[in-house]
This record gives structure tokens, sequence and C-alpha cells, in this order.
């Protein structure tokens, strides 16, 4: 196997992985992927990218809120906020 195709690979792994842990945590998304016709089962190439939602910064305001996001406290590992100096702060889970 050539170092590109073990890239994409990993990169293929990565992709499911956060796409299912997105559909089970965040209820925003699950309404995006259902709307789409999206399973996370299916994403089964990098092409399949083509097929996710854009978020918005409207998005991130009024839908994506701390409170919107269902996790363990301990996986989360960074809090970042904006500035919110056009608006409110956005925030952010890593």
């Amino acid at each position: 196997m050539h170092a590109t195709d073990e890239l994409e690979q990993l990169q293929l792994e990565r992709l499911q992985s956060t796409m299912n842990r997105v559909h089970k945590n965040v209820t925003h998304y699950q309404k995006k992927f259902n709307e789409l016709g999206v399973i996370p089962e299916d994403m089964q190439s990098l092409s399949d990218l083509m097929r996710l939602p854009f978020t918005t910064k409207e998005d991130l305001r009024l839908k994506l809120s701390l409170w919107n996001v269902r996790c363990a406290a301990q996986e989360v590992v960074r809090i970042h906020s904006s500035s919110g100096t056009t608006s409110k702060p956005l925030w952010s889970l890593y």
C-alpha cells in the first residue's frame, strides 16, 4: 500500500469515527443528517464529504450552543470562545 493510500485510509477512518460521534451526541446534526439522508455508516470514501451539510455561523449561535451537545465532561479537552466583537461570543467544545 502506498503512503497516499494509507493516508486516505486513515482520513476515512477518522471521518467515520467523527461522523458516528457527532450523530450520536449532537441533536442538530442528527436532524441535518436525517433531512439529507446522510447515514454515518454510508461514508465509504473521502468523496462522501460532499454530502455533508455546511455549518453556518447562525447554526453556531442558535443551535450548537454548549447546552445542545451531549457528551461526558471528561471528553471535552478544550473550550473555545470567539471575542464576540460583532455579536455574542460563539462557544465551541473540542
